[in-house]
This record gives structure tokens, C-alpha cells and sequence, in this order.
């Protein structure tokens, strides 16, 4: 069904306002009865609301001007009742207010909203003043014949009385009409302005996913390079432990691809490809490496970005646990704190001010990687999420704090 127009009201008079260029809205959902109310003036296409709602509205804008007429009428005519004038004026006016909207409604029924469209400007301004002025004699005349009188026995009687209403009737349709043109356009302009403000947010999320591709791009050439020259080093003095870590590489690879081009994932996943990097470290530092794992089920399904932990793990395995003769374990933890997550990238080997790592500013912080996984971590998981690093009693604890989604 296409959008019943949208009827200016009558007065005993007059009633004329209503919409051609209208989409189908039958099974929309209800919206806020003030957004139908500004909507029924408009003549802007898919209007937001349902059918129920704008006959509601027409009913509601009828009854104001009822009463607004009722008010202008007592002011000439003290002795009348107020009431029995109001409801005289009431019903005059939702016969020819629902005459209107039934008319234009009947209308986009007949028609296609094509067809319309490609009838000429003033084709269409014509309709827009015709139907409301059917729409007030039909209503008229419902009117009358609902108190016992003919209408139309009155307009033969009394000519003049029709003159007089096909003249109302005309004035309050332009006006009526100019009403919904003027509101229509300022209706486009703001949802012109709303496409604008949504591409822009568009663009720049696009803008952000290309600055975090690049970053990530970073970050992954780096442990590719690192774990190909580990391979190259075995090779000749240990091939089948070089074979072994090649085979872990591939698997790793292979789980990590979907991971590596995507930009959210959950924590869950970022634990499992840690698992597997771990793993293939424990090929080439064997017993020297030991794992830890402290995470709450909970946060398992919490969305993340792909490989942000890979590099603090990486980091704490090339500057924390390599350095130190008997290696050590590396603590994998998450948890919830209020609404805010926790992660934590702990090792038990070399601390922050060991000679091997302090002068270089590898584990402080101001390395390029580590300033890639704070840029990564704040354009996707907003400008409040954190990283640190500290001391613990032994090695170093690097930590990403983040909101929590609700």
C-alpha cells in the first residue's frame, strides 16, 4: 500500500494537505507520535511510522483545528452553546480531514509511485489542490447527512454558500499545500545533511581501517623475518628441530592467514594463535620456555584485535626470557576489572633495566612495535584503551587495558 497523504485538517470550511510522492510503509515500525506528526506535513518519500499512526495523526490535527475554530466561532456567536458548537465544528472537521487522506490514499492506491513521478510539476501541484477540494464537499456532505441534512439539497438552494466554500476551500489548499512543500524540502535537506554526516563516518572508519592494515602490516613481516632466520639457523646444526619448527611455522600460518586480514576477531582466538605461536617457540627454546595461562572463560568471546598480544609475547620472549641462561615461563592472563579488561603479557626473566634490554628501549615501550600495538589497540578499541609496562619482582609485565563492550 503506498502512503496515505497526509491531510490538512478541515474546518467547517475547509480541509486540504496531503502527500503524492509517497513510498510504501505498511509494516513499518511505530516511531515517536511528535516524528509522525512532523512527517505528516511533509511530502518526502518513506516517510518513518505507520499507516495506523498518520490516520491517528489526522484524527489529532483535525480535532485541533476543531477546537481552534470553535474558539474563533464563540467569539462571534456568545449565545451558542460552546459544546454543541464544538461538536458541530468536530465532526464537520474529521469527515473532511479523513475525506482528504482517504482521497490522496485511494489515489496512491491507483497508481504507481513510477507513473507519478513522471508527471509534470504542475500536473502534480494541480492533484495536490483538486483531491482536497473533493475531499472537502464529499466531506461536507458526510457531515450533513450524519446530522439528518442534504448537503447538496443546501447547495442548490443556496449557490452562493457553494461559491463561498470552493473559494475557502482553494485558499487553505495552496496554503496547505505550500505548508507541505516547505516542510518537504526542509525534511530533505536535514536527511541530505544526515547521508553526509553517515558518509563522512564511513569514510573515516575506511580512512582508520586502511591506518590499521598498514600497522598490522608492520607488525607481521617482523615475526615472519625472526622465525625464518631462526629456521635458516638451525638448519645446518640441528635439521630435524629446523624440519620440526618449519612444520609448526606452516601450521601456524596457515591457522593465523583468515586472523591476519581481518580487523575484529575475540579473545578467545587471539589465545588460541598465541597457543600455536608459543608452541613453535617451544621448538626452538625447548624446556627454556614455559607457558602460563590465567584467562576467565567469560572474556573468551569478547571481541579483539587480531595478533595485538603476538608482539608483547614476542617481546617478552626476545628480550625477557632468551637473554637469561635458564630461560623462564611467560604468563598469558585475562581478566575483567569493573568495566574495563585486563590483559597481561608477564615473564619471569630479564627486567626492564637489565644492560641487554634498558639502553635499547626495546621493553619500555618507545619501540616501533610496541607504538603499533598502542595504535592499533586505540583505533579499534577506542582512544581510553591503554598499554604499560612494568617491572615485577622478576622480568617484566606488559599489560592492555581496554573498555569492556556491554
Amino acid at each position: 500500500m503506498q502512503h496515505p497523504a497526509r491531510t490538512s485538517d478541515a474546518s467547517p470550511a475547509v480541509s486540504a494537505n496531503a502527500s503524492l510522492e509517497l513510498d510504501e510503509y505498511d509494516g513499518a515500525p511505530n516511531v515517536p507520535f511528535s516524528v509522525v506528526l512532523r512527517h505528516w506535513w511533509s511530502m518526502s518519500p518513506g516517510r518513518p511510522g505507520t499507516a495506523r499512526q498518520y490516520y491517528m495523526a489526522t484524527a489529532f490535527q483535525n480535532t485541533v483545528i476543531a477546537a481552534v475554530l470553535t474558539l474563533f466561532f464563540a467569539l462571534g456567536n456568545t449565545k451558542a452553546p460552546l459544546w454543541d458548537l464544538f461538536l458541530e465544528t468536530f465532526v464537520i472537521s474529521q469527515c473532511i480531514g479523513f475525506s482528504i487522506h482517504l482521497g490522496f490514499d485511494t489515489f496512491n492506491r491507483l497508481t504507481s509511485r513510477v507513473w507519478r513521478a513522471g508527471l509534470p510539476k504542475h500536473v502534480l501541484t494541480s492533484i495536490h489542490i483538486v483531491i482536497p477540494m473533493i475531499g472537502v464537499f464529499v466531506g461536507y456532505g458526510i457531515a450533513f447527512a450524519l446530522n439528518g441534512r442534504n448537503f447538496y439539497t443546501l447547495l442548490m438552494n443556496y449557490p452562493r454558500a457553494g461559491g463561498l466554500i470552493f473559494l475557502m476551500g482553494l485558499l487553505v489548499s495552496l496554503i496547505s499545500y505550500g505548508v507541505m512543500a516547505g516542510e518537504t524540502k526542509k525534511l530533505k535537506a536535514e536527511a541530505n545533511e544526515a547521508h553526509a554526516r553517515e558518509a563522512a563516518v564511513a569514510a573515516q572508519k575506511q580512512a582508520s581501517d586502511a591506518e590499521l592494515r598498514a600497522l598490522q602490516a608492520q607488525i607481521e613481516p617482523h615475526f615472519l623475518f625472526n622465525t625464518l632466520a631462526n629456521v635458516q639457523a638451525l638448519i645446518d646444526y640441528e635439521p630435524g628441530k629446523a624440519k620440526q619448527m618449519l612444520e609448526s611455522f606452516i601450521e601456524y600460518l596457515r591457522a593465523t592467514l583468515d586472523a591476519s586480514r581481518r580487523t575484529r576477531a575475540s579473545l578467545g582466538d587471539e589465545f588460541n594463535m598465541l597457543e600455536r605461536y608459543l608452541h613453535l617457540m617451544q621448538v626452538r627454546m625447548g624446556t627454556r620456555l614455559q607457558m602460563a595461562w590465567e584467562i576467565d572463560p567469560a572474556l573468551r568471546h569478547h571481541p579483539f584485535t587480531p595478533l595485538l598480544l603476538q608482539p608483547l609475547v614476542e617481546n617478552a620472549i626476545k628480550y625477557g626470557l632468551e637473554p637469561k641462561i635458564e630461560g623462564g615461563t611467560i604468563t598469558i592472563r585475562a581478566q575483567r576489572i569493573q568495566n574495563r579488561i585486563r590483559l597481561d603479557v608477564q615473564d619471569d626473566g630479564m627486567g626492564l633495566d637489565s644492560p641487554s634490554t634498558a639502553r635499547k628501549g626495546v621493553r619500555s615501550g618507545s619501540g616501533t612495535g610496541l607504538k603499533n600495538v598502542l595504535a592499533r589497540l586505540q583505533s579499534t578499541l577506542g582512544e581510553n584503551a591503554t598499554l604499560s609496562i612494568a617491572d615485577n619482582a622478576q622480568g617484566c609485565c606488559a599489560s592492555l587495558e581496554f573498555d569492556a563492550l556491554q
